[in-house]
């Protein structure tokens, strides 16, 4: 059976959705199935690596050729974007959509980061522009995309309650793979320093601005590492360190080629995770954070509030600083230890072995097997 994996460039750097979709092609693959990458650029084996710490075997590499750089041209790709199964379809039994907003027609698999209407709502800036963009979207989503045959999955209870409020479908939970068990992770029991990190692309949503406020109030070093998916907001994060006065205190890391290195020695010494995000989906870089024995400080919101204890969630900036202390001041082997602990349930392993189970189950309730032994 051909299983196509819908995913745009699965060796760029700053998404958290990689290793889900290496999760899912690994899952296919140990299925006995063949895995098909649907894509607008060809793997590069040598940037996953760099990027993520990640390899993966493909069965075939197919290029789409309409699936446009989301950077070059964002207001059109969105509609373009329901096309690209439909070039899929002829060469795949079915598809899966493994980290997405969207309800495509013809994909049988789609595993929700976020449903896109909540997306909207957090949008600050030309929220009217958006809102009126998207209708049309929203329409042919509810006409194409919804069936009663699709497998809807959500990396959150948050995420899915948001599915079920805004779309009304009611989609399984299944949490991310994060990767907790590597020599990184194992070797984080060192000495721990004062260090405050947090790992994010430069886009509005996150919220990077208020790390300058944060870091005034806090005697450490802050430290973020990440791509710049906005050239603004990264603008306004570096004028606010010049307003705050806190150049000697704010550090930024941007588009590393050698991202995944950099990332797991910075949290080998660090003893605070710091994440800005409102109503995060999940947060995989905060169960990173936890996996090398970081303490995680995060807005009391979305998904994190499935795992992150209510000690470390802060309400506000004033919030926010003064549990940064107070984790600064408390780190302990021990504390770490505790945070291992909580990111060891969201290993690759578990994940693997619940999609796993789901698809099984999936295609025998769609008696898609038995479809495919007719039609041989």
């Amino acid at each position: 059976m051909n299983v196509g994996i819908l995913f745009r460039d699965i060796s760029a750097s700053g998404s958290g959705s990689v290793p889900v979709a290496v999760s899912i092609i690994k899952c296919v693959r140990r299925l006995g199935f063949r895995a098909i990458l649907l894509c607008g650029e060809k793997h590069d084996k040598i940037r996953l690596v760099k990027n993520f710490g990640l390899s993966i075997r493909l069965d075939s590499e197919v290029v789409l050729p309409i699936w446009f750089n989301p950077r070059r041209v964002p207001r059109i790709r969105t509609y373009f974007d329901f096309l690209l199964p439909s070039l899929a379809k002829p060469i795949c039994d079915i598809i899966v959509n493994p980290y997405t907003n969207d309800l495509l027609p013809w994909v049988n698999v789609t595993y929700i980061n976020a449903p896109r209407p909540l997306l909207l709502e957090q949008k600050s800036r030309n929220k009217k522009f958006w809102d009126w963009y998207y209708k049309p979207y929203q329409v042919i989503e509810r006409t194409l995309g919804l069936r009663s045959d699709k497998l809807v999955l959500a990396n959150s209870s948050f995420t899915a309650n948001a599915i079920r409020e805004q779309i009304g479908v009611n989609p399984l939970v299944i949490y991310p793979p994060v990767d907790v068990k590597g020599n990184a992770y194992s070797k984080s029991n060192g000495i721990k320093k004062n260090i405050v990190l947090t790992i994010a692309r430069f886009s509005p949503e996150k919220k990077l601005e208020r790390i300058p406020l944060i870091a005034r109030r806090v005697n450490a070093k802050f430290v973020i590492l990440g791509t710049v998916n906005s050239e603004a907001s990264y603008r306004r994060v570096c004028r606010l360190i010049k307003k705050y006065g806190v150049e000697d205190k704010v550090t930024t890391i941007v588009n590393l080629p050698n991202n995944h290195e950099v990332k797991m020695e910075l949290l080998r010494k660090v003893k605070v995770f710091l994440h800005t995000s409102l109503f995060e989906p999940f947060g995989i870089s905060i169960v990173e954070g936890m996996g090398a024995g970081c303490i995680p400080v995060v807005h009391d919101s979305g998904g994190p509030r499935e795992f992150v204890p209510y000690r470390w969630r802060y309400k506000d900036a004033e919030d926010a600083s003064q549990k940064i202390k107070e984790a600064l001041d408390s780190w302990s082997p021990s504390i770490a230890k505790d945070m291992r602990s909580i990111a060891y349930q969201f290993r690759k392993e578990r994940f693997q072995n619940d999609f796993s189970r789901i698809l099984k189950s999936y295609l025998i309730k769609n008696d898609v097997t038995h479809q495919l032994y007719e039609r041989a």
